[in-house]
């Protein structure tokens, strides 16, 4: 969402303010400087009521300070994507005929899959795959040298699990998932340490798998309170798809890593959607209208429901949610055992999920993009 790009930019430039950056002529936001760089993983539209504005805003900070700004390709970078997920409809509600996806697939299309700090740490949207495997193990981070379109096209939808070697993935049978002893296999190769990756969701706003020797793979989720709109303005949602968004609020935090590499560190930094919303509301005087605060939060616990009730309570609307186009559910079919074991699979992540409104959404996107 814009808001939450708005109020990390801001937090950057307060955080270093002090370190004599030049900031961008004509930008209150952006620093323009040998010294820092900005390096964006991904996703830049889709699930957001700004994401032409959001994206126009990235490709024109990249014109004006190219050595400045990384901007990485993610899956939603596509305009198959685009189509399922409210890009093309946003489009053709702000422009009507004016601009269409094609413009921007011929510009997002050029965007490189990885960004490298030799010897140090590689950054790209999803991880690993077994392609960039066979192709770049062992070339010490020169990734130009190995990676074609097909190849980074497979780790835009990669996913990093909790065991060991390559898993089938959730998202799709020609993906794979990925343990920490391929990732510090591979990092090995490559003399690198550690993967900042974005595509999942995560409730922190990051989350980090690290092995004893200190080799590690970072989730950073920026999109605090994801799909939650910036204001509810007139009780209205947006005209081009109303069953995409929800109520804005507190759900999960949205998260940046702030890398160092003089000192050879890197911090994580994490905001509520309601101080991303009061960030961006105060830089840019929106304001929100029928009483509703941008600073209101739910501090009261949700009442604790029983795993069954919390599944059928929520089983039409996560169908729903489920479903690009708010019509066809059978967009996919599993045969009896897979569609038993894909139930208890659920139903052991919902159980042990301390957010389930959360991870039931997670669990939706990754069956609905599959």
């Amino acid at each position: 969402q814009l808001f939450n790009l708005i109020s990390f930019l801001i937090l950057i430039k307060e955080k270093y303010q002090d370190k004599g950056f030049t900031t961008l002529d004509g930008s209150a936001l952006l620093f323009c400087d040998p010294g820092i760089q900005y390096v964006f993983m991904g996703d830049y539209v889709d699930r957001g009521e700004r994401g032409v504005e959001l994206l126009l805003l990235l490709l024109a900070y990249k014109a004006r300070c190219p050595q400045g700004m990384v901007l990485l390709q993610g899956n939603h970078e596509t305009n198959k994507m685009w189509k399922k997920y409210g890009f093309a409809k946003e489009l053709k509600y702000k422009f009507h005929d004016g601009l269409s996806t094609g413009r921007f697939e011929e510009v997002v299309e050029l965007l490189p899959y990885v960004a490298v700090s030799r010897g140090r740490f590689m950054a790209l949207h999803g991880g690993l795959s077994p392609e960039l495997e066979s192709a770049c193990t062992g070339k010490d981070g020169r990734f130009s040298e190995c990676l074609t379109k097909d190849v980074g096209y497979t780790t835009v939808w990669a996913d990093p699990h909790d065991g060991y070697g390559w898993k089938p993935s959730q998202r799709g049978p020609q993906f794979s998932t990925f343990g920490m002893d391929v990732a510090r296999a591979f990092l090995e190769s490559n003399n690198l340490k550690g993967i900042f990756r974005g595509h999942e969701q995560v409730e922190k706003g990051w989350v980090r798998k690290k092995d004893q020797d200190g080799y590690f793979v970072a989730t950073v989720f920026s999109a605090a309170d994801y799909v939650g709109l910036f204001c509810k303005k007139d009780g209205r949602l947006p005209g081009w798809d109303k069953g995409m968004f929800s109520t804005p609020g507190d759900g999960n935090l949205g998260g940046i890593v702030v890398v160092d590499l003089a000192e050879g560190s890197h911090a994580f930094q994490r905001l509520q959607a309601s101080k991303t919303r009061e960030i961006a509301a105060k830089f840019t005087k929106a304001q929100c209208e029928m009483g509703f605060s941008l600073l209101e939060s739910q501090s009261e616990s949700p009442p604790k429901v029983t795993l069954e009730s919390f599944i059928e309570d929520k089983h039409k609307s996560i169908k729903r949610l489920g479903d690009g186009n708010h019509g066809n559910l059978d967009s996919c079919s599993l045969d009896k055992d897979e569609t038993e074991a894909l139930k208890e699979k659920t139903r052991q992540i919902l159980a042990n999920a301390e957010n389930r409104e959360f991870e039931a959404r997670k669990l939706i996107d990754l069956q609905g993009e599959a």
